[in-house]
């Protein structure tokens, strides 16, 4: 069965927390879109895995 990175399953409909760095702002004039590399890479990705999302789908750590 697939799981987490503590060992518990994970089901389609889980909801689960990815972190990452924030590589890169594109700002339009109407919305706002974030360049974002995992934390946690597993091979063959060692470098992180690049994701890109609208701003406002994410949440500041800190």
């Amino acid at each position: 069965m697939p799981h987490d990175k503590n060992g518990k399953e994970i089901v389609v409909g889980d909801r689960v927390l990815v972190e990452c760095i924030v590589e890169s702002i594109v700002m339009q004039a109407d919305y706002c879109n974030v360049g974002l590399k995992t934390v946690d890479s597993m091979p063959p990705y060692d470098g992180g895995t690049s994701i890109y999302l609208n701003a406002q789908q994410v949440v500041r750590k800190s």
